[in-house]
């Protein structure tokens, strides 16, 4: 199966669903430093920043098919 990861952070979902098989097709995360992780784990994956800005069509012209959506929800607000 192939899973559209939002709010990626540094990869724990994606991983974790890779592991059980799927596969990361496309990952959205603005921070920068969480990106240079996930560059380097996943360095073929593209990737998009700004949630806010990301449409169907940007996904779906680099990742035609996604048969699951899997997010962590932001947690600003809420880590130390």
């Amino acid at each position: 199966m192939k899973v559209l990861s939002l709010f990626s952070g540094v990869g724990g979902f994606d991983m974790g669903l890779e592991n059980a098989g799927m596969q990361t097709v496309f990952q959205c995360e603005w921070d920068k430093h969480a990106n240079t992780i996930l560059n380097k784990h996943w360095p073929d994956v593209p990737k998009w920043e700004d949630v806010s800005t990301l449409t169907g069509k940007h996904i779906l012209t680099q990742a035609p098919v996604i048969d699951v959506v899997a997010w962590g929800s932001p947690c600003q607000d809420l880590s130390v």
